[in-house]
C-alpha cells in the first residue's frame, strides 16, 4: 500500500519524495506522517494552501491536454488569385505594348518630317541617337523582342557600345515615351574649373571698373574719332588696339595689383591676356563696327509720283464735300456746310 502511494509521476512541488528501503529506521516510520502532509491532518489554513497548490497543478495539466487552434478555412474566391494574376500580367503587357507602340509611330514621324533640325545636322549625334531609338522601337513592337533584346542589337548597329549603349538608348527611350523630346547631348557643358566671375560680387567689381575707365591712350585720336574724322581704316584699327590689347592688359593689371590682394588671394602666374580677352568677351565688350543705315522709301520715283498726282489727289478731292470741316484754328468746333441738294450728308 507505501508502494502504491508513492509511485505519483507527478509529485506536488509542496511536497518532497520521499524513497522508503528497508533499512529505514523506526523514527523515519514514526514521523513518516509529518512528512506526507495528508490532508486530514493539515489545518485550514494548511488546506486553503494547498487547495490552491493543487489548482495550479492542475490548470498546468490541463493546459498541457488542450487542443491546437483549428486552421482557418480557405476562403473561395469567384476569380481564383493566380487567374487573377494572370489578367493583370496581361493587361500591363497590352498598355505597354501600346505605349511602346505610341512611342515608335511618334519618332518615325519625326524622323520623316522635312521640318525637323537636329542638333548637328542630319549626320549628327542627335540624329544618330534618335534613329538608333526608332529601330528598338521598332524590334519591340514588330517582332515582339524584349526591350534590352532590342536596344542591345540597336546599339550595335548604330555604332554604340552593346552594354553602356544599350543603357543610355533605354533610358533615351524612356525619357521620349515621356515627355517627346529628344535627348540633348551634355558635351561641353560640365564646369571643369572654377572662375572668378562664378562669383556675382566680382563679376559686378570687373564690369564696374571696365565701364567707367576711359579706354584712350591718345586723347588727340579719341576727339578725332568722337568727332568722325578719322579714316575708316585708322579708326577700325584704333576701336580693335582698345579692345583687344588696351582694355584686357587694363583688367589684368586691376585684377593682380587691386582685386587679388583685396580678396585674400595668392597671385601666382597672374592672369593671361587670352583670359582677360575671354572674360571680357564674357560680359558682352566685342569689337563691332557701327554704321548709320540710309532708309529710302521712294517717294520721288516716276511712277509714285504719277499714282500720287493722276490718281490719289482727284479720287480724295472727290470726296472732299463728305468730309467733316472745322473751324480754321479751332479744332474742337466743327464747321456746318448746307449741303447744296439739302439730301446727301
Amino acid at each position: 500500500m507505501m508502494h502504491t502511494m508513492f509511485m505519483n509521476p507527478k509529485p506536488s512541488p509542496a511536497t518532497s519524495t520521499l524513497s522508503l528501503t528497508p533499512s529505514a529506521t523506526p523514527e523515519i516510520m514514526e514521523n513518516f506522517a509529518d512528512l506526507v502532509n495528508y490532508p486530514s491532518d493539515l489545518s485550514d489554513d494548511s488546506d486553503s494552501e494547498s487547495g490552491d497548490e493543487s489548482s495550479v497543478a492542475d490548470d498546468e495539466r490541463q493546459s498541457h491536454r488542450l487542443l491546437a487552434v483549428p486552421k482557418l478555412k480557405r476562403r473561395k474566391l469567384d476569380v481564383p488569385y493566380h487567374e487573377q494574376r494572370r489578367l493583370l500580367r496581361n493587361k500591363r503587357k497590352s498598355d505597354e505594348l501600346d505605349e511602346f507602340q505610341s512611342a515608335y509611330t511618334d519618332i518615325q514621324k519625326l524622323n520623316k518630317a522635312k521640318k525637323t533640325k537636329f542638333v548637328g545636322g542630319l549626320q549628327g549625334l542627335q540624329a544618330r541617337r534618335a534613329h538608333a531609338m526608332e529601330s528598338a522601337l521598332a524590334l519591340v513592337v514588330k517582332n515582339g523582342r524584349h526591350l534590352i533584346d532590342a536596344s542591345q542589337r540597336a546599339a550595335e548597329t548604330h555604332g554604340f557600345a552593346m552594354a553602356w549603349g544599350s543603357r543610355m538608348l533605354r533610358s533615351w527611350i524612356r525619357h521620349w515615351m515621356k515627355t517627346r523630346e529628344l535627348p540633348k547631348s551634355m558635351k561641353g557643358r560640365h564646369v571643369k574649373v572654377f572662375t572668378l566671375l562664378s562669383d556675382p560680387t566680382i563679376a559686378a567689381e570687373l564690369r564696374a571698373y571696365l565701364r567707367s575707365n576711359k579706354w584712350a591712350v591718345d586723347p588727340e585720336k579719341l576727339a578725332a574719332f568722337s568727332a568722325n574724322k578719322l579714316i575708316p581704316a585708322v579708326a577700325d584699327e584704333y576701336l580693335r588696339n582698345i579692345t583687344e590689347n588696351e582694355m584686357p592688359r587694363g583688367l589684368k593689371k586691376y585684377m593682380e595689383y587691386e582685386l587679388f590682394p583685396r580678396i585674400h588671394l595668392k597671385v601666382g602666374w597672374g592672369v593671361s591676356l587670352s583670359t582677360a580677352r575671354r572674360w571680357l568677351r564674357r560680359e558682352g565688350f566685342r569689337y563691332i563696327s557701327h554704321k548709320k543705315g540710309l532708309y529710302f522709301d521712294g517717294h520721288d520715283r516716276d511712277d509714285v509720283v504719277a499714282y500720287r498726282q493722276n490718281i490719289f489727289i482727284p479720287t480724295f478731292k472727290s470726296y472732299e464735300h463728305r468730309l467733316v470741316r472745322h473751324v480754321v484754328g479751332d479744332v474742337g468746333t466743327e464747321l456746318v456746310v448746307q449741303p447744296e441738294n439739302y439730301v446727301e450728308r
